[in-house]
């Protein structure tokens, strides 16, 4: 297939194999996926959470355990990708789309709440509400993350939204 076939199709993508073979595969758009995929995350990731914190235990020292240490990995896991992916629809925008946005708003709270909680996966600090991160998503501090990033979108770039 010829390269100005392949780019005429904008909902499907290509690739060339190493081989010579081409393959072609449903080209979402990335923002879309993104959201997407922290809407899935952050809902398994959720449930995963009310589970693991409706079976806890009570420690020596006074405070209260996960018991399943696989759900607790599974829920930090879930909860810490939605928010990555949630960022990376983000980041997907026109920055100048973002300077748009009414500092102190609604959609700018979402904002910033989302880069907060981004931030402190990856570039670790002094916890920010003396909570170490993973924490915080026990807590269920990242329960809206997708939520948060879909209403930024739909805000600056509607047309992005799955």
């Amino acid at each position: 297939m010829s390269a100005a076939a392949r780019a005429s199709s904008a909902d499907v993508g290509y690739v060339d194999l190493p081989d010579g073979r081409v393959i072609a595969f449903g080209a979402v758009p990335v923002v879309a996926f993104n959201l997407t995929e922290a809407r899935r995350r952050a809902a398994r990731g959720v449930r995963t959470r009310q589970e693991a914190v409706a079976d806890i235990y009570a420690r020596e020292d006074g405070t209260w355990g996960l018991s399943d240490p696989v759900k607790e990995l599974d829920l930090v896991t879930d909860l810490a990708a939605a928010v990555l992916f949630a960022d990376a629809a983000i980041e997907g925008l026109d920055y100048h789309a973002l300077e748009g946005l009414d500092r102190g708003g609604s959609v700018w709270e979402r904002l910033d709440r989302l880069s907060e909680l981004r931030n402190a996966l990856v570039r670790p600090g002094p916890p920010t509400d003396g909570r170490h991160i993973f924490g915080r998503l026990i807590r269920g501090d990242a329960d809206t993350c997708a939520d948060d990033a879909f209403e930024v979108v739909r805000a600056v770039r509607p047309e992005l939204l799955p």
